[in-house]
């Protein structure tokens, strides 16, 4: 009976000792489960705590840092898919422009006024030519783009020298004459200044300037000693009232009488028709006169 006693006793000990292991181990893995209900694997394992636990979304139940590893790695998948479309866009893009279809530039190729196109047109061609903008563009700025006129140069005409004409004292048309600039490098000592006023009568009554110079050099050795003062021609002795004044009178004189048609002395209108009433004592005056326009020519034309 004692024995039988004692054997209850230990196993009602044992059965004591049993439960409280069982309860302390129990206390372990329910502290666990605490612990792992609170993380992300919680929230798909289905413990009812950690459930009740998510009213932040997905990430109101995990820790700060686990928070901010999650919404890093999101940004990184963010990034990968966006660098994968911009590469894709700029392959694409190189594929359409390298294209032969598109057309690559063509160096061989010369564009005459290349600033006035599009630069597709300059460096594409092909595209040029299948795309209706720019050839409607390129036509309207070639139709608003002035013609290119070449100048022709302007021909130099030299008329042939009419000064100097012993055979015609007259200007004649298509021929070359003096201006008082050249006539001035053809006179001596005091018919330089005169220069101008010979060119005047000869514009005035068509008269040689050279003819009328020559005239007053051999009457007056070349302005030196004329018979009076303003009389420069030995034309009678009469006085005027400039040396001008007597230039013009004695040309328009010559004109009238000796030079037209129906002058009272007419014979000609050379040097020698000239001579023949203004010197008929000086058989030699028609050459002299010839001799000093040669003279005058040479030193112009020198």
């Amino acid at each position: 009976m004692l024995f039988t006693d004692s054997r209850k006793r230990l196993a009602i000990a044992a059965r004591q000792r049993g439960a409280g292991f069982r309860n302390s181990t129990s206390q372990v893995e329910n502290a666990n489960n605490t612990q792992t209900s609170s993380g992300l694997f919680a929230y798909f394992s289905g413990n009812e705590k950690a459930r009740k636990r998510r009213s932040g979304g997905v990430f109101g139940s995990l820790r700060p840092n686990t928070r901010v590893h999650a919404a890093v790695a999101a940004l990184k998948i963010v990034g990968a898919f966006l660098l994968v479309v911009i590469i894709s866009s700029v392959g694409y893009m190189t594929i359409t422009v390298l294209s032969p279809e598109f057309g690559l530039p063509d160096t061989n190729i010369e564009y005459e006024d290349s600033d006035l196109y599009p630069q597709s047109v300059v460096y594409f061609p092909q595209k040029y030519e299948q795309n209706a903008y720019l050839r409607e563009a390129v036509k309207e700025i070639e139709d608003s783009a002035p013609e290119d006129v070449e100048e022709e140069p302007e021909e130099v005409v030299i008329l042939p020298l009419g000064a100097g004409n012993t055979d015609n004292v007259l200007v004649q048309e298509g021929m070359r004459y003096y201006n008082a600039e050249e006539l001035e490098r053809g006179l001596l000592r005091g018919l330089i200044e005169l220069a101008p006023a010979f060119v005047a009568a000869q514009e005035e009554y068509g008269i040689d300037a050279v003819f009328l110079a020559a005239v007053a050099a051999l009457e007056s050795g070349w302005g030196a000693f004329p018979i009076r003062e303003t009389n420069l021609f030995g034309f009678g002795n009469m006085s005027f009232e400039t040396k001008e004044a007597g230039v013009d009178h004695v040309a328009s004189f010559l004109k009238r009488a000796y030079l037209t048609e129906g002058g009272q002395y007419y014979k000609g209108v050379s040097v020698t028709n000239v001579a023949h009433y203004y010197c008929p004592v000086n058989p030699s005056w028609p050459g002299m006169v010839g001799q000093l326009m040669k003279e005058i020519v040479r030193r112009i034309e020198e």
